[in-house]
């Protein structure tokens, strides 16, 4: 038993030395970092290889950059006093702010206020951007659009790759269930089947029907099916 228990562990640190050989960390010490206080973000830097398993092709190409961050900044104390604020001015004539909002950004150091109608969460920050207005990212907006960009990726798969299969495939559940709806004698079975011909018919009918931005771009197949 012990001797099983033995080769069972040899086996597993034989694998796992190999595997963690692929992708290996070499970080590069070059002089001492500084140290600021609590607020210090330390990225050592590192550079991924990997010889021998194709998975990890891609991560073998991977740097990161040694980064020292000090992300303390100075407290300041309510109300504000807006005269201090460097580019106020600018800030009052973009967003129009009024004197309520003014009065709560002293107060409070923010405000919110009314952005209008606005589905890409990238067009705001743009907006700013470019009229010069200072952007404060937090890391709840990179996650969202990692999100984003995620959903677009399993948009553009099920576009490309499944909606031909999509498309057959509720094509040949039609086929069937309208064969059974033919063929069933019992009230309880054909009316089954007529429901399942409804369905799928539904389905085939939305998947061929373009939406009112469609432009044309995709040749979007087409089946020949009736209802009975």
């Amino acid at each position: 038993m012990r001797n099983e228990i033995a080769v069972i562990l040899l086996i597993t640190i034989l694998v796992g030395t190999s595997i963690s050989g692929c992708i290996q960390q070499k970080g590069e010490t070059g002089g001492k970092i500084p140290v600021f206080g609590s607020g210090l973000i330390i990225i050592h830097p590192v550079n991924a290889t990997c010889t021998s398993n194709p998975k990890y092709a891609i991560a073998s190409y991977y740097k990161l950059e040694g980064e020292v961050i000090n992300s303390s900044v100075p407290q300041y104390q309510l109300p504000l006093d807006l005269d201090d604020v460097t580019n106020m001015n600018n800030i009052t004539k973009v967003f129009h702010l009024s004197t309520s909002q003014e009065k709560l950004l002293k107060n409070n150091g923010f405000v919110v206020i009314d952005y209008g109608r606005v589905d890409d969460i990238v067009e705001p920050y743009k907006d700013m951007k470019e009229k010069g207005i200072p952007v404060f990212v937090t890391s709840d907006t990179l996650l969202h659009l990692y999100h984003i960009q995620f959903n677009e990726i399993l948009k553009g798969i099920e576009e490309r790759e499944f909606f031909d299969m999509l498309l057959k495939l509720s094509k040949t559940f039609f086929d069937n269930a309208k064969a059974d709806y033919q063929t069933f004698e019992d009230p309880d079975l054909k009316e089954a089947a007529r429901r399942n011909v409804a369905y799928f018919g539904v389905a085939l009918k939305l998947l061929q029907t373009p939406t009112k931005d469609y432009n044309g771009s995709e040749d979007i197949p087409t089946v020949e099916f009736t209802i009975p």
